[in-house]
């Protein structure tokens, strides 16, 4: 017959250490306090730790102390009076309450409860806690009777029955599994239950055997019990350890109650199976170990249901927060995608940036001039009505782009007023600027459709097909394309706002009307307003539609030109002094609204240097542009008309706007031998000196050089300018010069690295363009053609 263990095992062991002892002594007698005293400390009656004593109490500290985990310590302080030593008095208590009540006084007192001394005792677990109290758990489980036999009992138990042919088989079967008793309960009830009534024998036996079986199965009890309530302290005390307890509002003091708790249950269940099976079950029924058990499983409950509501509100809050988490970092990942393609799309459709161009007719703005635009009946009527459009013409000089530029910032308070479902987009046409791309359509196309689809938040579905974001490639769109996608981006907003500026300056000016017209008749929302001159084309054409006009006349720009000469003589502390207010007023009505001729009446007047002399000049000032252009000309160095005259045709006919320094070295070319020449020699030695060579003719836009007006192209463009320009001939010195450039950089005695030579770039990109614009090339006599063979010639670095 198989025997199983049913000898109760060791003691479950809790390694200890002692972190600190204080002792306040309260001594019944003073003899004790000269004496030598001794503390010790007692472990289920064997002493385990001790200290000796006289004055100074300094105990050694960090000792380990292994414990069972259900024991009991007494801590016993004794002393010498006379020449015997005396118990003076002690103290009991769990391992338990030593550990969780760490920092609690504890009086020692006698047999007759008088108080000797006060003590507080720090004790802490040397392994880590819930990995020791677990390991206890478990060991004192591994003691319970748990025979290997019975599990393949059971699983047999119904083979078993069915198979039976004989009720010895049955009763052989039933003494061989019931021999272990407290292992075989359920075993013993089947078998019983199916064949009770079949064989006296058995019934009788089990009649006999009843009274046992009844202890039998309330220890049974206690023991699933025990395990019972070890399983839900394992997952009680898992679940505690695994939460983050510091982020749980209201869990630390239920985390505190577990960790009381779970000593405890760990101290019973050791108390329970220290014993073997047999002494357990007597030890049932004179103990309350099963009343204790539970309790401590009612109180696991109760401790297991607080812990779970804060866990499940705790966990309900961050899956919230984990999916806010997760929608931000998805919306995250699409704005960083959108934003790719929008950085993607920009840079094919390379849209001219506007806002360089409303910077620079920001900066000659003068406060208070042009604002009368923003309350003008006119303009707030067209503000106000979808599918208006508005025309402001003006003679040249009158202000044209600088009020179109106040015009903008008013559009554009309006559409940020609107919310996101209306849009503003501007552009400047600008004859000035060389290579032409300002004067072009496509220009003006790519830079309003950059304007309405990189403000938005997504781009627009027609900008993402006509750059075919499905396909591998992106080729460049047609005008065509351009004129129909912008056709559809409008669409998309409520209100959308097109200004142009000085539609006279476009190359292809029937397109660009073609293109307003049918856009206007198209889009329901759109709000059309473009400044020019009065040129007869656009007359025309404009007649032909419905539009609101303001003209710039003298008069309306009166209180403007009034505001401009006030501001511009106050700034001036000279001539604050020496004109009158009828002086001022001659100015006005002499400019008669031509703020560009006003200017530069006033930068004439300070030179003046007394009232005399404002007088005498005021009458010899130029009365047109032509006039003031010719008088700038005449105040040239005649020794430097030569480099003036070059720097204006290549202003004129440069492929591209030129730097400071690019347009500085043009002087360095000398064309006066058959074959042209560079010194570098020659060249400014400051840069600057462009702009005081040319005088008022050129300004700086960012780090470019311009002319500073359209109208100073068309006077430079007039053959009895002393500065004329031939273009054909600047395109064929420009190509010479270029040519001229590269050769020299190619000679032997230029060491130097060719980034020190500003105009390198300029030569190798744009030299075949310039040389193409004139017919020497064809000309096989011609300096251009032969400085290209030497420059294309295979032996040259130029060529390689």
């Amino acid at each position: 017959m198989a025997r199983s263990n049913v000898t109760g095992g060791s003691a479950t062991m809790l390694c200890m250490k002692l972190d600190s002892l204080k002792v306040e002594l309260s001594l019944p007698d003073v003899r004790y306090q000269k004496n030598k005293k001794k503390i010790k400390m007692s472990v289920d009656g064997k002493v385990k730790w001790s200290y000796e004593w006289t004055n100074t109490f300094a105990p050694p500290l960090g000792q380990d102390l292994l414990t069972p985990v259900s024991s009991t310590i007494k801590i016993s302080l004794s002393g010498k009076r006379r020449i015997r030593k005396h118990l003076i008095g002690s103290y009991s208590g769990r391992i338990i309450d030593f550990l969780l009540d760490k920092d609690k006084p504890l009086t020692l007192q006698d047999d007759r409860h008088v108080t000797c001394a006060t003590i507080t005792m720090a004790l802490s677990p040397v392994a880590d806690y819930q990995q020791a109290l677990l390991a206890s758990v478990d060991a004192s489980l591994a003691r319970l009777d748990i025979n290997p036999m019975l599990a393949e009992g059971l699983d047999n138990v119904d083979q078993a029955i069915s198979a039976m042919e004989t009720v010895d088989y049955a009763v052989e079967t039933c003494g061989q599994y019931i021999a272990p008793l407290g292992q075989a309960l359920r075993l013993m009830t089947k078998l019983i239950d199916n064949v009770a009534e079949a064989h006296p024998l058995l019934k009788v036996g089990w009649t006999l055997l009843s009274s046992v079986y009844k202890a039998v199965q309330e220890q049974r009890l206690n023991d699933e019990n025990v395990r019972g309530l070890a399983e839900s302290l394992r997952e009680l005390v898992g679940v505690a350890g695994d939460c983050p307890v510091a982020e749980i509002k209201g869990t630390p003091h239920v985390i505190e109650s577990i960790e009381r708790f779970a000593l405890e249950v760990a101290s019973l269940i050791d108390e329970c199976t220290q014993s073997s099976f047999m002494m357990r079950l007597g030890k049932a029924q004179i103990t309350d170990s099963k009343t204790r058990i539970t309790a401590c499983q009612a109180a696991l409950k109760d401790l297991y249901d607080k812990l779970r509501t804060r866990i499940i509100a705790y966990t309900a809050k961050r899956v919230k927060e984990m999916k806010e988490g997760i929608k931000e970092m998805q919306d995250d990942a699409k704005r960083r995608d959108a934003q790719k393609l929008s950085e993607q799309i920009r840079e094919w459709l390379k849209p001219h940036d506007s806002s360089v161009n409303h910077k620079s007719a920001r900066d000659t703005h003068v406060e208070g001039t042009g604002s009368w635009i923003a309350t003008d009946e006119r303009f707030q009527k067209w503000l106000d009505e979808a599918g208006t459009t508005m025309w402001i013409s003006g003679p040249p000089g009158f202000g044209k782009t600088v009020l179109f530029s106040t015009s903008v910032e008013v559009v554009l308070r309006h559409a940020s007023a609107q919310g996101t479902s209306c849009c503003c987009a501007y552009s400047y046409f600008d004859a000035r600027e060389s290579g032409g791309a300002s004067r072009k359509l496509e220009t003006l196309l790519r830079s309003i459709l950059g304007q309405l689809c990189f403000k938005q938040a997504e781009i627009p579905e027609a900008m993402k097909r006509l750059y075919g974001v499905d396909g591998k490639e992106h080729p460049q769109p047609t005008v065509l394309q351009l004129r129909t996608t912008l056709g559809e981006v409008v669409k998309g907003f409520d209100d959308v706002y097109i200004l142009i500026d000085a539609l006279d300056e476009c190359d292809s000016q029937g397109e660009l009307l073609d293109w307003m017209t049918s856009l206007q008749l198209t889009t329901q929302g759109l709000h059309l307003l473009a400044t020019s001159r009065p040129e007869r084309t656009i007359e025309e054409r404009m007649s032909n539609s419905s539009h609101i006009r303001i003209f710039l006349s003298s008069e309306l720009l009166d209180n403007d030109i009034k505001t401009y000469v006030d501001e511009r003589v106050e700034a001036s502390k000279d001539l604050k002094s020496m004109m009158t207010e009828e002086m001022r007023k001659k100015l006005r009505v002499k400019g008669d609204g031509m703020f560009r001729l006003v200017a530069f009446w006033i930068d004439e007047l300070k030179r003046c240097l007394s009232p005399k002399a404002v007088t005498d000049t005021l009458t010899r000032l130029p009365t047109s542009l032509n006039e003031m252009y010719a008088l700038m000309v005449s105040k040239i160095d005649p020794n430097y008309l030569p480099y003036a005259r070059a720097i204006m045709g290549w202003l004129l006919s440069s492929v591209r706007q030129l730097k400071l320094e690019e347009i500085a070295t043009v002087v360095g070319f000398d064309f006066s031998d058959e074959r042209p020449a560079f010194d570098k020699d020659r060249c400014f030695a400051h840069p600057e000196a462009v702009l005081d060579v040319c005088g008022g003719l050129v300004v700086m836009s960012q780090d470019r050089v311009t002319l500073a007006h359209l109208t100073v192209k068309e006077f430079l463009l007039q053959q009895e300018s002393l500065l004329h320009v031939n273009e054909p001939d600047a395109h064929s010195l420009i190509a010479q010069s270029c040519l001229t450039y590269l050769l020299d950089l190619s000679q032997p005695h230029v060491t130097a690295d060719v980034g020190e030579f500003p105009l390198h770039d300029y030569a190798v990109q744009n030299w075949m363009e310039h040389a193409s614009s004139t017919r020497d090339i064809e000309n096989t006599q011609s300096v251009i053609h032969k400085l290209a063979l030497e420059v294309l010639h295979p032996e040259y670095e130029t060529f390689q």
